[in-house]
This record gives C-alpha cells, structure tokens and sequence, in this order.
C-alpha cells in the first residue's frame, strides 16, 4: 500500500462510521456503510432568525456499486437523509454527498 492509500485508510478508519444506506426506492438498504460525516455552519449570515448548515457525507467509491443519485437515502442516528449533490472526489476515490433531511 503506497503511502497516500495508507495515509487514506487510517483516516477512514478513525473518522468513518456506520450509517443505512438505501441507493433508491426499489433496492434494498445497504446496513453499516461507513462515511465520514460531516455537519458545518453552511454561509454566513442568512438574516436575523435564521441559520444555516452543510451536511455532508463521503462515500468510498469502492463501498456500493454506482455514483449515488438524489433518489438515495441515508439514515444515521434515526434521522432520514436524502442527497441534494453529489461531488465527485476522485482525489480520494469517494463521492461527497450534500444532504437535506428527507
């Protein structure tokens, strides 16, 4: 294993963790797939009252069979997730999801 590929898996295996995945309506939920989660402020001041956030999650490419469509669902902690957009992250072999709750 080269040293970024190294240097990638010990990051996924400190940060990553289990979430339900379900790539669409018809298909079967993907229980345990690991992301690395992500919950930010989203962009600065909205107006009084008003807040903002970017949940993101990264999917290793190699953990499900194809490129994650705005149909797909993630359900962490309880809470349903459905995918906004997809950044594709070829830097790191993952996919970068936005997420909206569903």
């Amino acid at each position: 294993m080269s040293g970024e590929a190294a240097a990638l898996a010990a990051i996924r295996a400190e940060w990553a963790e289990p979430v339900d995945y379900k790539p669409s309506p018809t298909l079967d939920v993907l229980p345990g797939l690991l992301v690395i989660w992500s919950d930010m402020p989203g962009d600065p001041f909205q107006g009084p009252g008003n807040t903002t956030r970017t949940v993101t999650a990264e999917i290793e490419q190699a953990a499900i069979d194809a490129r994650p469509t705005k149909a797909a669902r993630i359900t962490r902690k309880g809470v349903v997730w459905k995918v906004n957009e997809v950044t594709d992250r070829d830097d790191v072999d993952a996919w970068v999801v936005t997420l909206v709750r569903a």
